[in-house]
């Protein structure tokens, strides 16, 4: 379950991420090899964090940077 306090980085709010979601979701996932799992995780951050700033010049707080009180597995 999430805490109400969870904080996400309000980039994805804006219309700017909103239009390049879905591409930054196939390039993440294309550097993934197709697979997202329990095992692998931690890439898909990285690889988003590293996407949105290299690719669309946004800069991106993961979960674990924002809520370090919640231990990401």
């Amino acid at each position: 379950m999430i805490s109400r306090n969870y904080k996400y980085d309000p980039v994805e709010d804006t219309e700017q991420y909103q239009v390049i979601k879905d591409e930054l979701e196939a390039k993440i996932l294309s550097k993934m090899g197709g697979q997202i799992n329990r095992g692998n995780a931690h890439l898909y951050v990285l690889y988003k964090k590293e996407i949105l700033l290299v690719d669309y010049g946004i800069e991106w707080k993961s979960p674990q940077e924002l809520n370090p009180q919640i231990r990401f597995n």
